[in-house]
């Protein structure tokens, strides 16, 4: 069973879907799966992903959007954490080692979470956003909603 299985929703993808792939396969830390679900693709995101072959295990279902691409991975992965990855984001190299690391300094936690770096469509960066979570989550969700920033940077 890996450490971490990581989601990679994907639908129409094709022109990032390879550079999200690659970041993850980049990791540091390398005890993961990779299931990538393409959500009723009509573009070349098949072929990109085949691609990469045994590495990715791909799972294709008609188009249901986001977040039953994403409950889909969930269902599918063996992991002891799940970890997100938009297929037009990438990660930094150490991204899931200090999330892990970050967790098991902190064993009552359940999840961890990493600021953020905003680019143009070339992946030129714009700016970087921090998490504002202070104090109880519970009350930080309930009163001001999304605390973490977006989907790709949560294990």
């Amino acid at each position: 069973m890996p450490e971490v299985s990581i989601v990679i929703p994907a639908h129409n993808a094709a022109r990032y879907v390879g550079q999200a792939i690659e970041s993850v396969l980049g990791q540091t830390f390398g005890d993961n799966e990779v299931i990538l679900v393409d959500d009723g693709s009509t573009d070349d995101t098949a072929s990109v992903i085949e691609g990469f072959g045994s590495e990715i295990r791909q799972i294709r279902q008609a188009n249901s959007g986001v977040s039953v691409a994403r409950n889909r991975g969930i269902a599918e992965s063996t992991g002891r954490y799940v970890a997100f990855l938009d297929a037009d984001d990438t990660w930094m190299p150490e991204k899931l080692a200090r999330q892990l690391d970050a967790l098991r300094r902190q064993p009552g936690h359940g999840l961890a979470y990493s600021a953020l770096l905003v680019t143009d469509s070339e992946l030129q960066p714009l700016e970087v956003r921090h998490g504002t979570l202070r104090g109880s989550a519970l009350e930080t969700l309930l009163l001001h909603g999304n605390v973490v920033g977006g989907g790709s940077n949560v294990l």
